[in-house]
This record gives C-alpha cells, sequence and structure tokens, in this order.
C-alpha cells in the first residue's frame, strides 16, 4: 500500500491547498516512530498568535493532495535551533500569525525560515502585489469621482452665474411704457 509519504524525503517543504486562494506549509519530518510527522505554524483557536505543531502525515493534508517544493536546505544543525527558535517564540507568545502580513509570521515563512533560514513567502508577495493594485484602482475611482464632482460643480456655478449675468441685462434694458 502506497502512503502519502512514499515519495517524500526528510525535511522535504510541502504544501496543501486551504481554497482556491491559499495553501498550508510545513515541513516533513520523515517517520518517527512508525508514524509519519510534519512540522508546522498556524494559528491558535482563540486568538491571532501563532503556534507550533506535530502532525501525522494524514492530519496535516487533511484529506487533500500534498505536493512537495523545491527548497535548498541548509545545514541540519542550523534547521534543528532554527526550529528550536521558532517553537520558544510561538510558545512565549512572541508571534503573530497572518496569512498576508509580512510583518507576522504564517506557515509558510515559518517552513521556508527553518529550512533556508530566509522568511520568505509567496502568498505575501501575492497579496502585496494584488493590494497595491486595489489601492491605485481604489485611487483611480476617487480621482474619477472628484472629476466628476468638481465638473458638476463649474457646470452648476456657470449656469448660475449665466442666469445672473442675464436678469443683470433684463433689469438694464426696462422698457418705458409710458411714452
Amino acid at each position: 500500500m502506497k502512503t502519502l509519504s512514499d515519495n517524500l524525503e526528510p525535511l522535504a517543504l510541502i504544501k496543501r491547498p486551504i481554497d482556491a486562494f491559499c495553501d498550508h506549509y510545513g515541513i516533513y519530518l520523515g517517520n518517527v516512530k512508525g508514524a509519519d510527522v510534519v512540522f508546522e505554524l498556524n494559528s491558535r483557536e482563540d486568538s491571532d498568535l501563532a503556534c507550533c505543531r506535530f502532525l501525522t502525515i494524514e492530519e496535516f493534508s487533511n484529506g487533500q493532495e500534498i505536493t512537495e517544493l523545491p527548497c535548498e536546505k541548509g545545514d541540519v544543525t542550523d534547521i534543528k535551533e532554527r526550529m528550536r527558535e521558532l517553537m520558544q517564540l510561538a510558545e512565549s507568545e512572541q508571534i503573530h500569525y497572518s496569512v498576508s502580513s509580512s510583518s507576522d509570521w504564517n506557515c509558510e515563512q515559518a517552513a521556508r525560515y527553518i529550512l533556508t533560514g530566509e522568511k520568505i513567502s509567496s502568498q505575501v508577495e501575492a497579496e502585496k502585489k494584488t493590494h497595491g493594485k486595489q489601492n491605485i484602482a481604489k485611487g483611480s475611482f476617487i480621482l474619477s469621482a472628484g472629476a466628476a464632482i468638481v465638473g458638476t460643480l463649474f457646470t452648476f456655478l456657470a449656469a448660475k452665474d449665466y442666469k445672473r449675468s442675464k436678469g443683470e441685462l433684463e433689469s438694464n434694458t426696462k422698457v418705458d411704457k409710458s411714452v
């Protein structure tokens, strides 16, 4: 029988889909006492704080297909040290979890940091690009709306000015009917 981890090497960077827009990342640690174990960073259920967990690969997959990603790994001693460091920070409630924020941590940043020493996330980068385009679109809308309001105001003032000048002309050209 083939298992989820048959083709995975220890310290593999893995992911599974959460929804159409987001994936969940972890590190396959290998077979430990007969169980295929994955390390993950996730959010606590009751807050935005992060927690580190060790799961079986079946629990991590949550019924979804797992994909191994290419990743240049550092020295095993450094990997263990970074994992210990991250676990201590999470345990002391010094890490906040956010899928799209570069100032907090997400599962991909944690997995890549442990394996490579770099806190990077394709999901955070995608959010930055998308959010930037949304801000540009909002700015364009605001400018368009502002231009329309200014245009309407000028039309209103011009019409008012026209009516006032027309009224002045009529009052200056009254015909004397007494003659």
